[in-house]
């Protein structure tokens, strides 16, 4: 079984050498350096093959998000992205900070459904921010709806 590694960080060295011992066979992908060496010479020589891709091909194929604006997101999926999570009991307020507390996964989790609405990774942060901000207000709603009259 091949698996394709994209870097050049010799701190993989051990886990490519690792995953060998299981009978992967390693492809190191990596691009021309302009100055100087761009991989680790060790893991590029641990490695069972090293591809060298030309940036022409990778900029025929791929496209940065990065400077694109957002794609538009209807208000009623962020409202089913918020539910979802203010349901989801790992969501809770931390009540000294005043901000949500997100236990595992449940970041990742927003971050995952809001990159399937937009359909953009990077998610764009404003974006996340604007929905943290509804889930937040989600919870502290919830939290005051649940006090009983005359509790603190």
């Amino acid at each position: 079984m091949w698996q394709f590694l994209w870097s050049g960080d010799e701190d993989l060295r051990e886990a490519a050498r690792h995953a060998q011992g299981y009978g992967v066979s390693l492809c190191l992908v990596g691009m021309p350096s302009a100055v100087g060496q761009s991989q680790s010479k060790l893991l590029v020589l641990e490695a069972d093959h090293h591809l060298v891709l030309d940036p022409e091909v990778l900029v025929a194929h791929l496209r940065s998000t990065r400077d694109e604006a957002p794609t538009s997101t209807p208000g009623a999926d962020l409202a089913q992205v918020v539910d979802e999570l203010a349901k989801d009991p790992r969501s809770r307020l931390d009540p000294g900070a005043g901000h949500v507390s997100l236990f595992k996964g449940t970041d990742s989790a927003l971050v995952a459904r809001l990159a399937q609405l937009t359909g953009q990774f990077p998610v764009d942060s404003s974006l996340l921010q604007e929905v943290r901000g509804f889930l937040v207000a989600r919870l502290q709603g919830a939290a005051t709806d649940t006090k009983e009259p005359g509790g603190s």
